[in-house]
């Protein structure tokens, strides 16, 4: 009986104590990072619904109070890949961003960090820049339409592939087509990131904005060396019109500062809308500027 014991302890405490791992016991089929035991109908449904795995992992304990039961599938992603370039010289910055494969996506390597200088000086992952310092850095750009059964659900995710060397208050949006749909209000918005340490994230922390054509959110980026950084915002739509729709579009961007800005300029000089984020003027020259991904539906609705 006392080894029947021991050995219990040591199953309870393995599936206690490591994460990430799927446990087939009781109901019990997904441990995640943050000890939430989801069934396999709750972990499937959260698939269904547009969370990557890395996102189940990673998930808080409201996000999947309030998905784990919904019914849905993913009707439709547009996935776009960047590399972006930023040149600093004479205090100005140099930026561009081009679309690249998905072969290259995935082939990058470390960081690419050129200084002529010979001067650039870094700490807690944070660079002073230079003169003559160039980066190179890459992300990845999704969106989504969810189907479920009386409406549908509008999401972006980025993830950087290349961590950026600023770090400031970036913004996150999804874009909506006004006339057809809109934004009842269900939304919600998720940034996690691991550090090289291994210790990892998951926060709500932003300033989120209902506009007529969108959802947004502005977000402070995380200090110090990290491993893994990501981001996410959805917002459930509701039909704006009685006529049958047959085509919907959602359009995900993502706005990256390359300068120090503060939360309130972050987040009071943009807009959402059917071309992803507007930036204002008293803001624009302080952020990178890519393509959105736009993420078409077909149906009757």
């Amino acid at each position: 009986m006392k080894k029947y014991v021991v050995g219990l302890l040591l199953v309870i405490g393995s599936i206690l104590f490591i994460p990430n791992v799927k446990v087939e016991a009781s109901n019990c089929y997904f441990l995640n990072y943050n000890g939430i035991c989801m069934t396999e109908v709750e972990y499937n449904n959260l698939l269904n619904m547009g969370f990557t795995e890395s996102e189940i992992n990673y998930m808080d304990e409201n996000t999947y109070l309030e998905n784990k039961d919904l019914i849905g599938h993913v009707a439709s992603v547009s996935t776009k890949y960047y590399k972006d370039t930023y040149y600093y010289q004479d205090g100005e910055i140099i930026t561009t961003s081009e679309l690249v494969t998905e072969d290259e996506y995935n082939h990058t390597g470390e960081i690419i960090l050129q200084d002529p200088t010979g001067l650039m000086q870094g700490g807690a992952g944070i660079l002073s820049v230079l003169n003559g310092f160039t980066e190179t850095t890459y992300k990845r750009l999704d969106a989504y339409i969810i189907e479920q059964s009386s409406n549908l659900r509008y999401k972006t995710t980025l993830n950087w592939k290349i961590m950026p060397s600023k770090r400031s208050y970036d913004i996150i949006a999804i874009g909506l087509q006004p006339y057809y749909v809109y934004s009842p209000g269900n939304r919600a918005f998720a940034q996690h990131y691991c550090t090289t340490g291994g210790a990892c994230t998951t926060t709500n922390a932003a300033t989120v904005k209902n506009f007529e054509g969108g959802v947004g959110a502005t977000f402070k980026l995380p200090d110090g060396s990290m491993s893994e950084m990501s981001s996410y915002i959805y917002t459930d739509v509701a039909k704006a019109i009685g006529n049958t729709l047959t085509e919907l579009h959602a359009y995900g961007d993502y706005s990256h500062a390359t300068s120090n800005v503060t939360q309130s300029q972050g987040s009071n000089y943009y807009t959402v809308g059917t071309s992803g984020i507007g930036l204002y003027s008293e803001v624009s020259g302080y952020y990178d500027s890519i393509n959105y991904a736009n993420a078409v539906w077909y149906g009757s609705w």
